[in-house]
């Protein structure tokens, strides 16, 4: 017959009177439902992800309302020509992706983003003025709209 350890003899008991409770929390009595747990809805967490989608020549933010906090702006080339984005506002002077994305490729550029009203755009030769160029505003009234527009022209990603 196996010996048992003096210190596993101790937590022996101490461990099947913990596993006893747990499994008999977790029956219901007959009749009834077991309980079901919910998990309440919140506000995205820090770190969150923001897709940037670059066309030619668009941008499209998703989600289109962003919380304050560390994000990452994924960008995604899905155009034919070379594309980049350029990210001004409160807390962000200037923040850019190095370099340019091919089409077809992709980057990211993690910032941290406070209330208030940004703008997004690609720098590369007359993309901006063509259409590629997005507003944004983080925090309780968030909403995107196109650049050169007014709030009044409704949310989402343009």
């Amino acid at each position: 017959m196996p010996t048992i350890r003096p210190h596993v003899r101790v937590l022996l008991p101490f461990a099947t009177a913990a596993a006893a409770l747990v499994l008999a929390g977790c029956a219901a009595p007959a009749g009834t439902a077991a309980p079901v747990a919910t998990v309440p809805s919140a506000a995205p967490s820090a770190g969150d992800v923001v897709i940037v989608q670059m066309t030619d020549f668009h941008l499209a933010l998703d989600p289109a309302v962003i919380a304050p906090g560390p994000h990452t702006f994924h960008t995604e080339n899905a155009g034919q020509a070379p594309h980049s984005i350029v990210l001004d506002g409160p807390g962000v002077a200037a923040q850019r992706i190095a370099g340019v994305v091919r089409p077809g490729q992709s980057a990211d550029l993690t910032v941290t983003l406070q209330n208030g009203a940004y703008d997004m755009y690609c720098p590369v030769g007359n993309h901006r003025a063509m259409g590629m160029e997005v507003r944004f505003t983080v925090g309780a009234a968030a909403a995107t709209t196109p650049a050169g527009t007014g709030a009044g022209a409704g949310a989402g990603a343009y």
